[in-house]
């Protein structure tokens, strides 16, 4: 179940991130700030710092769906869970959390002032990554205890 729980929330985190991300580019084709002329879709810093949550999110969904179909597969045959798959299926969810509250902090900050009032799209998904991610899954701890199972032990908190 609390693998079931973790594949949720690492989903919810991703859409969330995915949605902010779109929202703060559609924003940045449109405003300018400060003394610049050009709105911040222009600005060498702004497309770097997109072009990198960008791959930061996909490389995390990517991954989380390579971990499930392996899982999947495994589960359909057995019920017996490889220690090693179930410990890269926790590192999976738990990047995927930590990687989706990146892009959604980004999006906010980048943002500006846009961000901070009730009713922007930025302000009601940072409170909500941020939610996501203090659950259970997404607790830094999880990739101590993987990294246990990858070296072989029996991990102190259940896969």
């Amino acid at each position: 179940m609390l693998t079931l729980y973790g594949m949720g929330f690492a989903g919810v985190g991703l859409g969330i991130a995915k949605a902010s991300l779109a929202a703060f580019m559609a924003l940045a084709a449109k405003k300018v700030a400060n003394s610049r002329t050009t709105p911040l879709a222009d600005n060498a810093v702004v497309q770097s710092e997109v072009a990198q949550a960008t791959w930061r999110l996909q490389a995390a969904r990517a991954y989380l769906v390579d971990m499930l179909r392996e899982y999947w597969s495994i589960a359909t045959t057995t019920a017996d869970i490889p220690l090693d798959l179930r410990a890269r299926l926790r590192i999976a969810i738990t990047s995927a959390m930590h990687r989706s509250r990146e892009v959604v902090d980004y999006s906010f900050h980048a943002a500006g002032t846009n961000a901070i009032f009730d009713g922007s799209p930025f302000e009601r998904r940072f409170r909500d990554i941020h939610t996501v991610t203090a659950q259970g899954q997404g607790h830094a701890e999880n990739f101590e205890f993987a990294g246990q199972a990858l070296f072989g032990n029996v991990p102190t908190q259940r896969l």
